[in-house]
């Protein structure tokens, strides 16, 4: 990362194409996952932990290349070698892998998630809000546009959450004074988790992390990711 005051988390995207993600840049324990893998699941897999892989690179300042991420018990990814103290969350939508990092923080209290603008997700409108919750809470957006904002935080708050429900009507969002959108936490006795949104392209990618700073985000290639993550590229 830069110099400077760091942002409290890095939102990295990638949109890798038709070029695969080559499986010699995983771990050891990577390769062996990916492995019991098949077809575009094996292919989405590699390509979410090298776009991961940048991420925590940029976030800790570190070159090492011993970063692995693997599936949790809950399935959730879990950074089980590199930096200590990073939080890492990862979201996919076609060939557009993204991942969100974190230092520091309760384990867990970080999510992303990013879906293609659809007005069909008004239907779904029932099924995401709470009692007393309005769609209005994302903002004065059209209604296919709402539904989908509303669709991606929820998203996003349920793998912050991890743990709690996996009911997407138990995140509930809300606005405080200032403006600043939150999502109450399920986890009991957990701080609630401040949500930041961006749009372009057509998609809708949501934050939710611990505390109000925003976060960095950066647009990589596929190309940029390959070469940094070779043996011996410093971080940049």
């Amino acid at each position: 990362m830069t110099s400077g005051v760091p942002p409290a988390s890095l939102v990295v995207s990638c949109d890798w194409g038709a070029l695969p993600g080559p499986e010699e840049l995983l771990g050891g324990r990577e390769r062996a996952y990916a492995a019991s893998l098949e077809g575009p699941r094996r292919t989405e897999w590699v390509r979410t932990r090298l776009t991961a892989k940048l991420a925590v690179r940029r976030m800790s300042g570190e070159s090492e290349s011993g970063v692995e991420i693997l599936p949790d018990r809950r399935g959730a990814p879990c950074l089980v070698a590199g930096p200590a103290a990073v939080t890492v969350s990862l979201a996919h939508t076609g060939a557009l892998t993204v991942c969100a990092v974190t230092r520091g923080g309760r384990d867990g209290a970080l999510g992303v998630d990013v879906e293609p603008l659809d007005p069909r997700n008004e239907i779904l409108l029932p099924r995401l809000l709470g009692h007393g919750e309005q769609p209005h809470v994302v903002g004065g957006l059209s209604p296919g546009v709402r539904a989908t904002a509303l669709v991606s935080c929820k998203e996003a708050a349920l793998k912050a959450c991890r743990g709690a429900s996996r009911s997407l009507r138990d995140h509930r969002l809300w606005r405080c004074r200032e403006g600043r959108l939150w999502v109450r936490s399920a986890v009991p006795g957990a701080p609630d988790l401040r949500v930041f949104l961006s749009y372009g392209e057509g998609l809708v990618t949501a934050l939710c992390q611990v505390g109000p700073r925003p976060p960095a985000y950066l647009r990589t290639t596929p190309e940029e990711v390959l070469a940094e993550l070779r043996p011996g590229v410093p971080v940049r």
